[in-house]
């Protein structure tokens, strides 16, 4: 489209523009908001806020940067702008886009009611603001300029940035007793020092005024000045880490001086509820502030955390309109780089250098709050009423990218299409429908969705819905992480994150590593609806020096680890791969098995999960347990032993179900390697039945099927039954049978898969469940739906769930339809944490166990390999 073409659209919509603002302005005079001397620069500065809506939803909308709209009825938009009429053009493009006109008048709107809003209560609060926020008394304050920043929330809510003849100030739509609670905890534990407190606000209920926080520029410090950064970061972590806090990237942190300030005070006394993640709630990983590398397809990657270096190639994803079919596609563009890395040497520090500092500052805060429990619950005590924390339930990256999308004319040409796009965000299964459906209208509406919930509360406030799946409220969750600050296995393993964390940014390159693991020639699994074993598996081609890399990147838990790699390569042994590379990478890998065994068993109280931490106490167990009866070595075998012995009542008196991270993965390795008493699993088993009586949550990895599992294993070990099995398995058969779940989650993690296999445990006695399985679910097709190749969530869970029915007399002339998410043609294993993985649940191997299970006929479901 010629330029004078583009410059005579925006036209057309000027004098609507100047018209709206005219009338805002009446409306601010009449209500006498602003001072004469205000009204003409205000005016300005509105203008150019009018202007943004008309530029980021007309002109975005009808000209985009990567497709200019074409349809056949109405002709291409370049005829439209031809038109010598404006007002006939304007009649065009609206009769062609009926709900564009509509959708900016409602945001105008919304952020006129905000402007008049904000402008009323700093006419009221004038006086305070002057003394408290800016220390001058009868001093007459006067606005200059007011902008939206940051994100639109609750019909066109936002924070607000406000110049004024005195200084900048932030308003934000929210109280600041979250604020006043996080400064005072600081004071607490001595994080300002000699610095002076950044921190001015002033709460009013249900908003509050903060003086602006200026970020300056990187300048040359001194080591010293750099050790202190590191220790107060360690101390930022600790904090964050006491108080369940998240979302703290990059964006929400500043330096001034050397010492981080976090900005963003929202997201925390977080509640715990069940949620699709990788990063356990009570885990520092979870706060934001250690990097999280993520990985695209092309091999790019990025990092979010506020350590993230300036030199990095950030690169992010933005989704646009592919074809008829609403089919999202992303393209890659590089974001501007800020960092928080002071600079030495005229080179950022590399945290990687000062681990030790940061743990030191992790430690010392954590012992200082340990000291000042009764002191912080009194706090809280004081505060309670208010205190509520916002509740981030996905990226917001997410919102932004559909709501970007959203923009694009084929969303504006009839009514509903908007709607509909919006709906291709899938629900998200731990929360209500309620809460889904007040995702879609807050989008619909323009704005980033917004949930909060009050820290004694189970239910989410936000439009009217209400839910009640939290499982501890923000209050107890607090209260729990201040009770296990003392607790030094759990801090320590805290510690071990953190060190695993920044390793990270050991190497010159963090691509390298990716390269390393990503770039697998992982082939088309679904160009045969008949055959989904694939062929040719290709392994990451690994020098000596690079499996080095990884062991010390990646960490070693059996999940997403590379305890996965340890596991591919025993594999290799038993299938006779003939392969130099393969030869001389396992010799180092049993090296590092003696090394990584030694370790475990001296810090053995660090953490006691099935397939997370340093490998997981049961996940150790499995993995040694396999080693034994694969090789012939009396190595394993003594290990074996030495580590089953460290088991206590305690490690096993967890009351967490959960098989990834409580205790039921930790039995089931118990009783594969035959090493536990079993009066002892017999009565935890009751027990945990007992306790979960009324758990609705029937998935593997973190529900009920697990304790199925182990409960079958048991029976099937000792011939002892345990009470509640059955109940309980009639109900995971029930739901197998319900036509309005066989299309759902079809995951092994956390979907359908895991539970035909404990269905399948007792096949003696359900002949009649396998005979109803087979013509109800399986009498057609098993529906999966599918983002990567993993065992965890991706088609080679369903491969050995089919391999293995298949096995069965019972069953027969199974087939899978494997759904397609987001149009990707190639499905690439450890898509579950990016790249990032050569686990064996979500990373490349994986792939491994496909043709192995091929190979040797071997079903077995890919968690009880033995």
């Amino acid at each position: 489209m010629k330029d004078n073409n583009r410059i005579k659209l925006v036209n057309v919509f000027s004098q609507e523009q100047d018209e709206k603002l005219s009338s805002f302005m009446q409306t601010l005079d009449k209500e006498k908001l602003l001072s004469i001397t205000e009204r003409k620069e205000f005016t300005a500065c509105m203008k150019h806020q009018y202007f943004s809506f008309f530029s980021r939803v007309y002109t975005r909308t009808l000209i985009q940067e990567f497709e200019i709209y074409k349809h056949e009825q109405s002709g291409t938009l370049d005829s439209f702008v031809s038109c010598n009429n404006t007002v006939e053009l304007k009649r065009i493009i609206q009769e062609n886009f009926p709900e564009l006109p509509k959708f900016v008048d409602r945001l105008i709107h919304q952020f006129e009611l905000l402007v008049i809003k904000v402008l009323k209560r700093f006419k009221e609060d004038s006086a305070v603001i002057s003394e408290q926020l800016f220390a001058l008394k009868n001093m007459e304050i006067k606005i200059t300029h007011i902008s939206s920043v940051g994100d639109r929330h609750n019909n066109g809510q936002t924070t607000c940035m406000i110049e004024t003849n005195c200084g900048k100030l932030v308003y934000k739509p929210r109280a600041a007793i979250n604020d006043l609670f996080f400064v005072e905890l600081l004071t607490v534990i001595n994080y300002f020092e000699q610095t002076n407190n950044p921190y001015s606000f002033i709460d009013k209920t249900d908003y509050s005024w903060h003086k602006f926080i200026e970020k300056k520029a990187q300048e040359e410090v001194l080591v010293s000045d750099v050790k202190n950064f590191y220790f107060r970061y360690g101390k930022l972590i600790a904090l964050c880490y006491t108080i369940n806090a998240s979302d703290m990237h990059y964006e929400n942190i500043i330096l001034m001086g050397s010492t981080p300030f976090i900005i963003d005070l929202e997201v925390l006394l977080l509640p715990e509820y069940r949620y699709d993640t990788d990063i356990p709630p009570m885990d520092v990983n979870a706060i934001g502030l250690l990097p999280r590398i993520s990985v695209n397809e092309e091999g790019h990657y990025s990092d979010k955390s506020p350590l993230k270096s300036k030199d990095m190639d950030f690169h992010d994803k933005v989704a646009y309109f592919s074809d008829d079919d609403v089919t999202i596609k992303y393209k890659n563009v590089i974001e501007n780089n800020q960092t928080l890395l002071p600079i030495i040497n005229n080179k950022e520090s590399c945290p990687y250098d000062f681990i030790e500092d940061v743990l030191a500052g992790f430690r010392e805060t954590i012992h200082i709050v340990n000291e000042n429990k009764d002191n912080i619950k009194s706090l809280f005590y004081r505060l309670e009423p208010n205190l509520s924390s916002r509740l981030v339930l996905r990226n917001t990256q997410t919102y932004v990218k559909f709501l970007s999308l959203s923009y694009h004319p084929d969303y504006f040409f009839k009514e509903n299409t908007r709607s509909n796009l919006f709906k291709k965000i899938p629900a998200i299964d731990c929360f209500t429908n309620d809460v889904y459906k007040s995702e879609i209208e807050q989008l619909i509406n323009g704005d980033v969705p917004f949930f909060r919930v009050g820290v004694n509360d189970k239910y989410i406030i936000s439009s009217n819905s209400q839910n009640s799946d939290i499982a501890i409220t923000g209050k107890d969750s607090f209260f729990e992480k201040l009770d296990n600050l003392s607790n030094t296995k759990h801090i320590n393993y805290q510690q071990h994150l953190i060190r695993l964390s920044l390793s990270q940014l050991k190497l010159e390159s963090n691509n390298r590593v990716h390269e390393l693991i990503g770039k697998s020639d992982i082939p088309n699994i679904l160009k045969s609806n008949n055959n989904f074993y694939p062929e040719n598996i290709q392994w990451p081609q690994l020098s000596t020096k690079d499996t080095y890399v990884i062991l010390q990147t990646v960490g070693e838990n059996l999940f997403d680890g590379n305890t996965g790699i340890h596991y591919a390569l025993e594999l290799n042994e038993k299938l006779q791969v003939t392969n130099e590379q393969y030869t001389n990478e396992l010799a180092i890998l049993r090296k590092s098995q003696k090394i990584s065994s030694d370790a475990f068993i001296k810090n053995i109280k660090e953490t006691t999960v099935m397939l997370h931490g340093i490998t997981g106490l049961g996940g150790y167990i499995w993995y040694l347990n396999r080693l034994n009866k694969l090789t012939s070595e009396p190595y394993y075998k003594s290990q074996l032993s030495q580590l089953c012995s460290q088991i206590t009542p305690e490690i096993l008196n967890t009351e967490e179900v959960d098989f990834v991270r409580g205790v039921t993965g930790t039995i089931a390795a118990l009783l594969n390697s035959k090493t536990y008493d079993d009066n002892v699993i017999h009565e935890k088993l009751t027990k945990l039945y007992n306790l979960h009586l009324n758990n609705q949550d029937l998935s593997f990895s973190h529900g009920l099927s697990s304790l199925l599992y182990c409960s079958a294993l048991f029976k099937n070990k000792t011939g002892i039954e345990i009470p509640g099995h059955e109940p309980l398995l009639n109900r995971v058969v029930d739901y197998i049978l319900s036509e309005q779940k066989i299309p759902a989650n079809g995951s092994w993690c956390k979907g359908i898969l895991s539970r035909i296999k404990v269905a399948l445990e007792d096949q003696e006695n359900n002949t009649e469940v396998l005979a109803l399985l087979n013509s109800t679910v399986l009498a057609n097709e098993l529906k999966v739906h599918v983002s990567d190749s993993s065992l965890c969530h991706g088609l080679n869970g369903a491969n050995m769930i089919i391999g293995e029915l298949q096995a069965h007399q019972n069953i027969q002339n199974i087939s899978l339809q494997a759904v397609k998410y987001n149009d990707q043609e190639k499905f690439v294993t450890g898509n579950y944490k990016g790249l990032y993985s050569v686990g064996l649940f979500n990373g490349v191997t994986s792939e491994y166990l496909i043709k192995y299970a091929k190979e040797f006929n071997d079903y077995s479901s890919p968690l009880f390999l033995n």
